[in-house]
């Protein structure tokens, strides 16, 4: 291949001539920059631009380079630049010189097409390589200068190479085809090299150009495999038509033109180069009998669309009768006109002019049968003998021939069972055309084709059925595969509404699924090449997204889960889930994108009423006049969700309890955590709702008072990991008003105590110590003696007004007693203990305590005696333990005995119980809090907790 051939194709112009200046080549720009016709070759340059040679000195902007001459000799050579033209003109300096090849060639290398390599002879080692060369091997030049050949061959074809290389130096031209060369990136590629030796930088050379051959080579294997395809079907259908006596032909409507088949002449006894067809010479063969029937036949066909298939006789062009059986198929346009017909005919005469059970005939069946690849039977009409059958029987089925002719249906026990109806259809219709299974006796499974056609007289009667099988267990696995991964692709896409697509580097699409017109509405073929992706996008910020989306594909990334709008063919807005990664060709070059596009509407939909949902419940939940939470019990226990509103109790921002850095459990008092644990794993057990009230310390370590709600939004076998959903409510003033309320109540009743215990003290008691004087001076007034008999009724009035005073004087004392806040509490109960002693046995422990307090002091003195009263009257105990503590501003009161025992929780819901309903009430009104732990037989348990600052105690 001339290299100066390639000139043709790039955009400058080019001259080149010889040292006597006659010119060699002029390419096409430079004969229009010139303004020549291209017949200047073999004239001299002045001869055709005598201007140009007067001018040439005149222009001072002088390039060099060189020109390949005919006899394959670079010539030095100047350019110039024409002030109003294009192209380049070439002009030369002078003739042959030593070391005229140099450097300045590379302005003609690096603009051929081609790719170009300069080597040493001896060496070899790359002096030159052009950007061609260095794209399509996928090197910078700086790397490919430092290579050898064993870096660019791949090491099956060095023996070649180095054969090839040896020849290029020994000859003058060489030309290597197919030469394989392994890229940068590992792949190979095959090119031709056309080799030239040339003087470069002083140094004996070769000049190699190289033409990527990959696409060449494709097409020519692809050719090759189709052509030998198209040939292997073309002869195994004339094989099969000269086999069976059938032939195929074509009727063209427009141009009135027939195509016979070589089979369908030699039926007709016709010459296949010089007969001249049409449909009015076909009907001149048809019997004259015959012909109207044909007419008529073919006329329903084409009008109605009714089958043609027609039995009909022929008079061929030698004189001879012959039974043809024909059939065929029209093709319609949009117009509904019939546009062609291809049918079948076949030359049934033997079978019609012939005994078929005659050994002749038997024999010359036999004799085709046993030349053919495909299983070959025929039946009697009734199906019931097998008449013929061929040896291929016996590779098809695996098994002998001699079993199925011997007993003709045992061909049925290899029939699948799946498709033994469709088999046993045929003996009742003797037409089969089907693909159907037959199992080996290895247990093999085979896929055969098999066709029958009945055989009939000239009368139309039936007397012969045949019928040939071919195994397609190859083309139908192949036809299943493809089917499958169809469907699947299919069912995938259709179920998760996805559309495939591939766009080219412009986002041109080159590909859609089908599907598309389900989700987008348009058909494929709308969008395949005439829609840019971008384009489906709402026009408001296409070209936002156009810019955002090519900036990730010039980048060539991939990019999943993008959430974008597009607009269908409707006019309605769909939000779609594009993914995409980049695709490259054989060169790897980057070509474009694959990627999918995944309908979410109904998904968006979805989130965006969660979402709206969910702002509305947060609205509502900030609204909410206490804490939501949802918590999970771990160890500690950890809000996951808690409300703003947790600062308006507790001083301190939702923020910190979520980010751990402050533990709500740290909050709530001592005495709360273990009721607190207990409820919740009661509810736990029971999978209910719970309620409890507890107290807490806020950030200014002030007390209040908490109500939680909460139930189980997840319940596990133990407390730990379950969560809680529930609320938080400070009632702080509400517990605060009803402390007042009861306050009130226990402050009027301590009055209405004192007020009666000042009347029996102030009143009744004085009027028994007068009564008791009067009585006692009455005594010497009577004169009553030591034998008087009145005497033991004075003692006895004596007595029981004494008793009555010292009653009285009790009944004051406990109504009020005025001890707490002369004496301090722990001196009272000292005092009231004492009058116990005498019928149980009490421990009591005090610490430091100087609470002179009358609310606190006076109430906890009433708990005490309210729970020593009910001891004393119900619990038959006789030991009692009774405690006093103050520790980190709380008063601790316990009192336990070892008595009987009760049930607390019957007690407390049924009404009854007035003491210990006393002792809650007296509990609340100091804003304490109680607990009571009893069950029969086994003591009771009284514990009250009274906030108390420090600074309170006198």
């Amino acid at each position: 291949m001339n290299p100066i051939k390639h000139l043709e194709q790039i955009s400058q112009g080019f001259i080149i001539y010889d040292n006597d200046e006659m010119i060699l080549f002029c390419n096409t720009v430079a004969a229009e920059i010139l303004n020549v016709s291209k017949d200047c070759l073999g004239k001299k340059i002045e001869d055709i631009w005598p201007a140009f040679v007067r001018e040439k000195k005149l222009h001072p902007d002088i390039h060099h380079g060189f020109a390949l001459a005919a006899n394959s000799e670079l010539s030095k050579f100047e350019i110039t630049k024409e002030k109003e033209s294009t192209g380049l003109l070439f002009e030369k300096v002078n003739s042959k010189e030593e070391g005229i090849i140099n450097i300045k060639i590379d302005f003609l290398l690096d603009h051929l097409p081609q790719g170009i390599i300069i080597a040493e002879r001896m060496s070899p080692r790359f002096l030159y390589v052009n950007p061609i060369i260095c794209s399509t091997l996928g090197y910078q030049r700086k790397e490919l200068l430092q290579l050898k050949l064993s870096d660019i061959h791949p090491p099956e074809e060095m023996t070649r190479v180095q054969k090839s290389f040896q020849n290029m130096v020994e000859g003058e031209i060489t030309y290597v085809p197919r030469m394989l060369f392994k890229r940068k990136n590992g792949t190979l590629l095959p090119m031709d090299i056309h080799a030239i030796n040339i003087h470069y930088k002083s140094k004996e050379c070769i000049l190699g150009i190289f033409t990527d051959m990959t696409e060449m080579v494709a097409r020519e294997q692809s050719n090759k495999e189709a052509y030998q395809q198209i040939k292997k079907q073309e002869q195994f259908l004339k094989e099969a038509q000269k086999i069976s006596k059938m032939g195929i032909w074509e009727y063209n409507f427009e141009n009135d033109e027939l195509l016979w088949s070589d089979e369908v002449h030699d039926i007709f006894e016709t010459n296949k180069f010089t007969e001249k067809l049409t449909l009015e010479s076909f009907l001149n063969f048809i019997h004259p009998e015959d012909r109207e029937k044909v007419n008529e036949s073919y006329d329903k066909h084409i009008r109605f669309k009714e089958k043609y298939d027609i039995i009909h006789r022929i008079i061929t062009k030698n004189g001879n009768v012959k039974y043809l059986h024909e059939s065929c198929q029209t093709k319609y346009n949009f117009k509904n006109a019939p546009v062609k017909s291809i049918g079948v005919v076949r030359d049934i005469s033997e079978i019609r002019f012939q005994e078929l059970e005659s050994q002749k005939q038997g024999l010359y069946l036999k004799q085709i049968a046993e030349n053919i690849d495909e299983l070959f039977f025929l039946r009697s009409a009734d199906l019931k003998d097998l008449l013929f059958i061929n040896e291929v029987y016996e590779s098809m089925y695996q098994r002998p021939v001699e079993e199925v002719r011997s007993n003709p249906q045992s061909f049925v026990q290899s029939i699948h069972p799946d498709d033994l109806t469709k088999i046993k259809e045929y003996f009742k219709t003797g037409e089969l055309d089907t693909e159907h299974r037959i199992i080996r006796p290895n247990g093999e499974i085979r896929w055969l084709h098999s066709k029958t056609k009945w055989v009939k007289d000239k009368d139309g009667n039936k007397i012969a059925n045949v019928g040939t099988s071919k195994d397609i267990t190859i083309e139908k696995n192949q036809r299943l595969l493809i089917e499958e991964r169809d469907e699947r692709t299919r069912e995938i896409t259709n179920y998760a509404k996805m559309v495939i697509w591939e766009v080219d580097k412009n986002g041109l699409y080159t590909y859609v699924s089908e599907n598309c017109i389900d989700i987008w509405g348009y058909d494929a073929s709308e969008l395949i090449d005439k829609f840019y992706y971008y384009e489906l996008h709402p026009s408001e910020s296409r070209e936002e997204f156009k810019k955002a989306t090519r900036q990730v594909m010039t980048s060539h990334q991939n990019f999943s889960d993008l959430h974008n709008k597009i607009i269908t063919k409707a006019g309605t807005t769909r939000w779609m889930q594009t993914s995409g990664i980049p695709t490259y060709n054989e060169n790897g070059e980057w070509k474009g994108y694959r990627g999918s596009d995944i309908d979410i509407t109904e998904k968006k939909g979805i989130e965006d009423a969660i979402y709206e949902k969910n702002r509305q419940l947060n609205i509502l939940i900030q609204s909410i006049p206490g804490a939501v939470f949802r918590t999970v019990q771990a160890d500690p226990p950890k809000f996951t969700f808690i409300s703003d509103y947790i600062q308006e109790i507790t001083g301190i921002p939702a923020t910190n309890f979520l980010e751990g850095i402050t533990n709500y459990n740290d909050l709530i008092v001592d005495e709360s955590k273990t009721k607190l644990l207990e409820t919740v794993s009661k509810a736990l057990k029971t999978n209910k709702r719970y309620q409890i009230t507890y107290r807490i310390k806020d950030i200014a370590n002030h007390f209040r008072w908490i109500l939680e709600i909460g139930e189980f939004a997840t319940v596990n076998t133990s407390i730990d990991d379950s969560v809680i959903d529930g609320v938080l409510f400070d009632i702080t003033s509400t517990v605060n008003a009803e402390e007042e309320k009861v306050k009130a109540v226990m402050d009027a009743t301590d009055a209405e105590r004192s007020r009666i215990a000042s009347e029996v003290h102030e009143g009744l008691q004085q009027l028994l110590v007068a009564a008791k004087i009067n009585l006692e001076l009455s005594k010497q007034q009577l004169r009553l003696k030591e034998n008087n008999a009145l005497l033991p009724a004075y003692n006895l009035v004596i007595g029981l007004i004494s008793d009555a005073i010292h009653t009285t004087r009790s009944i004051s004392h406990n109504l009020m007693p005025k001890q707490v806040k002369e004496d301090g509490l722990i001196a009272t109960i000292k005092s009231m203990i004492a009058g116990f002693q005498q019928s149980i046995k009490i421990n009591f422990y005090a610490h430091d305590l100087d609470l002179r307090d009358d609310n606190i002091g006076l109430n906890l003195y009433r708990i005490i005696q309210e729970a020593m009263n009910n001891i004393i009257k119900h619990a038959h105990a006789n030991k009692v333990n009774i405690n006093l503590t103050y520790d980190h501003n709380l008063i601790s009161l316990s009192v336990e005995d070892n008595g009987i025992g009760f049930d607390y929780e019957a007690i407390k819901n049924s009404g009854k119980g007035i003491g210990i309903k006393s002792i809650i009430n007296r509990a609340k009104a100091i804003g304490a809090e109680i607990e009571i732990n009893s069950t029969p037989n086994n003591g009771t348990l009284l514990m009250v907790s009274v906030p108390f600052a420090k600074q309170s105690l006198k």
